[in-house]
C-alpha cells in the first residue's frame, strides 16, 4: 500500500511537469483554470509553491 502511494505520487509529478512546459508561456491560464487538471486542491497548491520557487 505504501509503495503504491509513492509510485502514484511520482507519476503525478511527471504529468504536472508536462503541463508546466505546455502552459509556461501563459501562467495566468494555468492558475485560473489549471486546478481542474488535478485530482484535489492540495496537489494544486503544492505545485504552485514549487513553480514559484523554481521561477524565483
Amino acid at each position: 500500500m505504501l509503495h503504491d502511494n509513492i509510485r502514484k505520487s511520482h507519476a503525478r509529478v511527471s504529468k504536472n511537469k508536462r503541463i508546466f512546459t505546455k502552459f509556461s508561456a501563459d501562467p495566468t491560464f494555468l492558475y485560473n483554470g489549471g486546478c481542474e487538471l488535478y485530482e484535489d486542491a492540495a496537489d494544486y497548491v503544492n505545485i504552485r509553491t514549487i513553480r514559484a520557487v523554481r521561477i524565483g
